[in-house]
């Protein structure tokens, strides 16, 4: 007997931001990234935008977690306000889920750490009507993963943000053998959600900073966006290596 599966979208569609997704195959919803977007110019006095939470009222009873993809504000920044109100668990790799527990803790004080559970590439988690793996992707924030929800029907796959960078070093890259594992099984539907913005190589990175720091001895400011964690770690290896003296400043 064929499963009924439904697949919704809650926010991150034709936005950057406010990544949120839902898989209900029978009588069980299964709930990908829970994330914020920051308001632009058009918004003034918001200070963030969250997805319609109307949808967890409706259904909590059937929502079997929710599963996490990385540990930025667009995929965790909107669990504060469903935690508030619902006893959901959550799923994500060590990284993203103490990154999570923070950002719950900050918005919400009401926060019950057994809610919250550590899985890797290797993990596979069993539900009554489908289960769940997760593979490694590659975006600027290590300990990423993609999601696969395994069914009768065949396998929905959602890959969060992420970008194609074979130069990735090691707790950045994708999964290619895994992809293409899944790829070949019947009926597999893929949920992606590609980076709007333009991502740098981290080969590039690295080549530019190497370059830079043999030219500049003395003083160099680097400005990075703060989510790019792959940078910061380039400019911090790069200064030991050539012995210069670090100063780090955050406003």
């Amino acid at each position: 007997m064929s499963q009924k599966i439904k697949i919704m979208i809650l926010g991150g569609a034709r936005e950057n931001g406010k990544n949120m997704y839902a898989v209900q195959v029978e009588d069980e919803i299964f709930i990908m990234d829970a994330g914020l977007k920051y308001p632009d110019s058009s918004l003034l006095g918001i200070d963030v935008v969250i997805p319609d939470l109307q949808f967890f009222q409706d259904y909590a009873d059937k929502i079997a977690g929710i599963f996490l993809t990385h540990g930025h504000a667009d995929s965790i920044g909107a669990l504060s306000y469903i935690l508030r109100n619902h006893d959901i668990p959550v799923f994500g790799s060590k990284l993203t889920i103490e990154l999570a527990k923070i950002a719950v803790q900050r918005e919400n004080r009401r926060r019950k750490n057994d809610l919250f559970h550590v899985i890797d590439a290797d993990t596979e988690i069993e539900f009554k009507n489908a289960n769940v793996s997760f593979f490694k992707t590659t975006h600027s924030i290590p300990d990423s993963l993609g999601i696969d929800i395994s069914t009768k029907e065949g396998e929905i796959v959602y890959t969060g943000d992420f970008k194609f960078d074979p130069s990735a070093k090691k707790g950045y890259r994708t999964d290619f053998v895994r992809l293409s594992e899944i790829a070949q099984r019947a009926s597999s539907h893929f949920l992606v959600t590609p980076l709007m913005l333009k991502q740098t190589s981290q080969m590039i990175v690295r080549l530019v900073l190497k370059n830079t720091f043999t030219i500049f001895l003395r003083i160099m400011m680097v400005e990075s966006l703060l989510q790019q964690k792959h940078q910061i770690s380039s400019v911090f290896k790069r200064f030991s290596k050539q012995r210069l003296p670090l100063e780090d400043m955050f406003s």
